[in-house]
């Protein structure tokens, strides 16, 4: 057991300012915590749609935590099994450290909610990857009109359980046009590598910075509006709540008063979503 312990230890970034908080909480796990943890794993996440709450949903905050800091071991195993190089976690751990942090900052605590620990979970069973400036998550397709809030004539675009590749945006990602094309770059590599080079039949994203509405109101010099342009549009809906979480709700301090804020204050009809499309093109070489 101490060994396990040590192991997250040394797998953390010691530079992290909640490092030794995180410490203690991992010396006082119990078997009982390691054996929860694989229950979490095993209950896995809902998906799009699926209201029925998971363990990793019912649990405390910290419990959440805990958790998931005790799947780091596994994580690492199934990297090495795989050859899959590590930076690669310790890349794709930025997004555990950002949620961790954003919980004690509000809640001053140690933990992570309920939807940040669900979301999370994909990251540590090996679903969600950290290459370059963008995460890319392996799904298989669920064309669900509650989720997506567009008619399934729209989402019928692929059959129900096509693989895609859904690509997600870190807060403070940045989506300048090169920084995106050395993403979709590396991921074109490291899925053909590890997936095979027709594994997937495209890249999928469905996000507010993708809206129409939005888009209006930018030029080619904003790095969504770059963002923006590596995807075809399958199909957008006015559903406003995505946008206004992370526009206006959720808004770090720093960004406060944007002019992208502001335009979205004075005027919510820029606040909508949209599903874009990219093929995938597999890059066949070797990776790392």
């Amino acid at each position: 057991m101490q060994a396990i312990k040590e192991q997250i230890i040394n797998l953390l970034d010691p530079k992290q300012l909640l490092f030794a908080q995180w410490q203690d909480l991992v010396e006082g796990l119990s078997e009982r915590d390691l054996v929860l943890a694989q229950q979490v794993l095993a209950d896995g996440w809902p998906g799009p749609g699926d209201q029925t709450p998971r363990l990793i949903q019912k649990l405390t905050a910290e419990e959440r935590l805990a958790s998931l800091l005790f799947l780091l071991p596994q994580a690492i195993q199934r990297y090495e099994r795989q050859s899959i190089p590590k930076q690669i976690l310790q890349d794709s751990l930025a997004d555990f450290y950002l949620r961790a942090n954003l919980y004690d900052a509000h809640y001053q605590g140690l933990g992570l909610t309920a939807d940040d620990g669900q979301w999370l979970l994909r990251l540590f069973d090996l679903q969600i990857f950290k290459l370059g400036a963008l995460q890319f998550e392996r799904i298989r397709w669920q064309p669900d009109p509650s989720y997506y809030h567009m008619p399934l004539e729209v989402l019928n675009h692929w059959p129900t359980g096509t693989p895609l590749l859904a690509v997600h945006i870190m807060a403070g990602t940045d989506l300048s046009h090169a920084a995106c094309q050395a993403s979709f770059d590396q991921a074109a590599t490291f899925f053909a590598t590890y997936d095979g080079p027709e594994a997937y039949q495209a890249y999928t994203c469905f996000s507010w910075l993708l809206y129409p509405g939005l888009l209006a109101h930018l030029g080619p010099e904003s790095r969504i509006y770059q963002f923006s342009q590596f995807f075809d549009l399958l199909g957008a809906t006015s559903w406003p709540d995505m946008a206004k979480s992370r526009l206006l709700d959720q808004a770090p301090s720093h960004k406060q008063g944007s002019r992208l804020q502001v335009l979205a204050r004075d005027n919510q009809s820029i606040l909508g979503a949209a599903l874009g499309y990219r093929p995938f093109a597999a890059k066949e070489e070797n990776y790392g």
